[in-house]
């Protein structure tokens, strides 16, 4: 499987919220240590599900409006974008997913928050 690919502002909406499989976004930035450490099990993961789910990754530094609009405040950040469906029971549009500390939701705008307590 091939390296995880890089986006940026000018190719985000083509590469990521128009892509045909749901597009996994790592924001990071250089100097950030904790984003190191999670690099290496990204590669992981892609090398194992890369045909179902595509892998990018997002300087934040280089790229500062596409973290601006999706309201990435912190990094590492991985949010989920594309077409969920749970359990098989119902299919629902989503801008992206987003990991929270509270259990799985739906917001208004069609935002999709899971997390584990």
């Amino acid at each position: 499987m091939a390296d995880i690919k890089a986006v940026t502002d000018a190719d985000f909406e083509i590469a990521v919220l128009k892509a045909d499989k749901p597009v996994l976004v790592d924001f990071w930035a250089e100097w950030c240590g904790p984003c190191h450490l999670v690099s290496p099990i990204l590669e992981e993961i892609n090398a194992e599900h890369g045909d179902k789910m595509t892998f990018v990754k997002m300087d934040v530094d280089e790229n500062p409006l596409t973290p601006a609009k999706y309201k990435v405040t912190g990094i590492p950040a991985l949010n989920v974008y594309g077409t969920a469906r749970w359990s098989g029971k119902s299919s629902a549009p989503c801008r992206r997913w987003r990991c929270s500390t509270s259990s799985a939701s739906s917001s208004a705008d069609g935002v999709f928050h899971a997390g584990v307590r």
